[in-house]
């Protein structure tokens, strides 16, 4: 073989390496794509004007980090299409889960509830600030597992405009939305503060 041809074969190996390496990464993406997640692992998600009715709801359950200086437990917010805001926090497990049937549990009725009433247009800007802020995924659910997540992190369940959502997640966008939320009943919470702590 000749100095030539060698280095044409050094070349055509070196070419053939690079678009090997190439369609490995466009099938490693188009896989990724297909699984209905971004590059950086969040599921795709889709976006929509929402339409609010009063047929709107959803239940937000908020797990704080450890050390929150104004709330020591899970929260649960309940928006609803009318305009309606439910809070609840405390120490018993239906707060986290309106379905818990731990009732056992010696704090199961430590439940501190506040409503708050706002216009409809009001609550279409925060549902349609969740779905801007990518709620809705394009695939249901999410691989996201509780034992995956660090406090804050917070848990859907509800429907907007049609769209069925089941989602638990620490996106840091859809906290910070739930958390501004929670800001309007900083009172009640510090209250379940005291009395958890004695202080009445």
């Amino acid at each position: 073989m000749s100095h030539v041809t060698a280095l044409q074969n050094s070349a055509l190996l070196r070419w053939s390496a690079r678009i090997l390496t190439a369609c490995l990464l466009v099938i490693s993406s188009g896989c990724a794509a297909l699984r209905g997640y971004d590059s950086d692992g969040r599921p795709k998600s889709r976006q929509f004007q929402v339409n609010l009715s009063g047929l709107d709801w959803m239940e937000i359950s908020y797990m704080p980090a450890a050390g929150d200086p104004l709330f020591s437990n899970s929260c649960r917010l309940s928006l609803y299409g009318s305009g309606e805001i439910i809070f609840l926090t405390g120490r018993s497990p239906k707060v986290w889960d309106s379905f818990s049937s731990k009732v056992d549990d010696p704090h199961w009725t430590e439940i501190f509830e506040d409503r708050l009433h706002v216009p409809q247009d009001d609550m279409q800007a925060v549902y349609q600030q969740l779905v801007d802020a990518g709620l809705v995924t394009v695939r249901a659910g999410s691989r996201f597992h509780r034992e995956d997540l660090r406090p804050p992190f917070v848990k859907f369940n509800g429907r907007i405009d049609r769209e069925r959502v089941i989602r638990i997640t620490d996106d840091r966008r859809l906290v910070r939305i739930i958390e501004r939320i929670l800001q309007n009943f900083e009172q009640t919470a510090l209250h379940a503060r005291r009395i958890e702590e004695g202080r009445f």
